[in-house]
């Protein structure tokens, strides 16, 4: 009963502290909205994978080899630390709703 009161404390807190950190800075606002496109942009890239393995047979792209084709040319590595940074953040946000 005491554990589960001081879970419930902690994560009213780390809520409250995340939603002041929210309003108060906008390009933290900005960084949140593109993490969540980013998000959106590997669900899209691994979905095109699926569809491309049924319609063509080809091979399926799992997450660690669309960040290895990343890795593989310094654009890519710039791209793939955004993307990386970006799902952070989305990972931060995540419990707060």
């Amino acid at each position: 009963m005491v554990r589960r009161k001081k879970k419930k404390e902690i994560e009213i807190e780390y809520k409250t502290a995340l939603e002041k950190f929210y309003d108060r800075h906008v390009w933290y606002r900005h960084l949140v909205f593109l993490s969540r496109i980013a998000r959106m942009v590997l669900y899209l890239l691994l979905g095109f994978s699926i569809v491309l393995l049924v319609t063509n047979g080809g091979r399926l792209k799992t997450f660690e080899a669309i960040v290895y084709d990343l890795v593989t040319t310094p654009i890519g590595k710039i791209i793939a630390l955004f993307f990386g940074i970006l799902l952070i953040i989305y990972g931060i946000e995540k419990p707060r709703g």
